[in-house]
């Protein structure tokens, strides 16, 4: 099965037929409502908002608390440190920071005009920096992101929200835009070219609130005319060293706006008994995916065990 189990080395410690790979391969992330002009209502429309929460997130702390320790380090620009470094313009933007930088987060919002109340919540214009992140209930390691990220962001002054609800409810929510915040995870394009990620920036594959975003698209609702721009350019062609060139742009805006705000790459586990096969994928031959939903390579784990004996 696949499946994050708190706690799994431990569970399976005297387990001789039980074993897991973890695989990470999706970038845990906080989307975003972002565009008042598509309808986004809240603080989070603000992109000095966005880059405080970047800023104040303890990563290090969340992989522990939340993580198992089993979560890999994102990038700013969603793609995988290790396997696109090759895609990333700026090296600078390879890596999201492991711990938070309080101090920078702070100054970004005395910059932007939120000002902490008695209560030491921010406001402006008579509107609390609070904000509603939605999760699906049962999801252990995102309910517990939520309780972490909540003290760390009391730290700069912003008040959040966690609410729990089924799954059919939290997706619809992003699919029309009915949020605030929400968990979720970024990855696993149908190849390793950056297109299928940058694709879920580009205002093409989003709408306004209350209308269905495109199947796995850009639920955040970003809009930003360079953006759309250089992923246009970049699907207008199989040169990649000119699609390098336009999703250098798209690496320069979103970084600087935040629509989707990394955590970590979080794990992907997947656990097998031995009892009756062997030569399942391990941790030190990651020779497929073999996530339980990744059919493609199920076919190839299928074709790789054998009968034990």
């Amino acid at each position: 099965m696949s499946s994050f189990l708190p706690g799994l080395d431990q569970l399976l410690k005297n387990q001789k037929n039980l074993t897991y790979v973890n695989t990470p391969a999706l970038t845990t992330s906080i989307f975003t409502c972002s565009t008042a002009e598509l309808g986004c209502k809240g603080p989070q429309t603000d992109p000095a908002v966005r880059q405080a929460l970047y800023y104040a997130l303890n990563r290090d702390q969340l992989n522990k608390l939340a993580g198992g320790g089993f979560a890999e380090t994102a990038s700013p620009t969603m793609l995988l440190p290790e396997r696109d470094k090759a895609w990333i313009a700026d090296q600078a933007n390879l890596t999201v920071p492991g711990t938070a930088d309080v101090a920078k987060a702070n100054q970004i919002l005395d910059a932007a005009g939120w000002a902490k109340g008695s209560d030491g919540i921010r406001a402006k214009g008579g509107e609390k920096l609070s904000l509603t992140i939605q999760t699906v209930t049962g999801w252990s390691d995102y309910i517990s992101l939520n309780d972490a990220m909540t003290q760390e962001f009391k730290e700069i002054g912003v008040e959040l929200k966690p609410t729990q609800v089924a799954w059919q409810e939290w997706n619809n929510n992003e699919v029309q835009g009915k949020f605030q915040l929400s968990l979720d995870s970024i990855g696993l394009g149908a190849s390793t070219n950056p297109y299928f990620i940058y694709l879920k920036y580009s205002s093409t594959t989003s709408a306004k609130v209350g209308s269905p975003a495109g199947l796995s698209g850009n639920y955040g609702r970003y809009k930003n005319d360079k953006v759309d721009a250089a992923v246009a350019a970049a699907a207008a062609t199989n040169d990649e060293a000119a699609q390098k060139q336009q999703y250098a742009i798209i690496q320069q805006e979103i970084v600087k706006d935040m629509p989707y705000i990394p955590i970590y790459v979080n794990s992907l586990l997947t656990e097998f008994s031995t009892a009756n096969a062997t030569g399942w994928p391990s941790n030190e031959n990651k020779y497929a995916l073999p996530a339980t939903w990744k059919n493609w390579d199920n076919g190839i784990v299928l074709s790789t065990i054998k009968p034990a004996k």
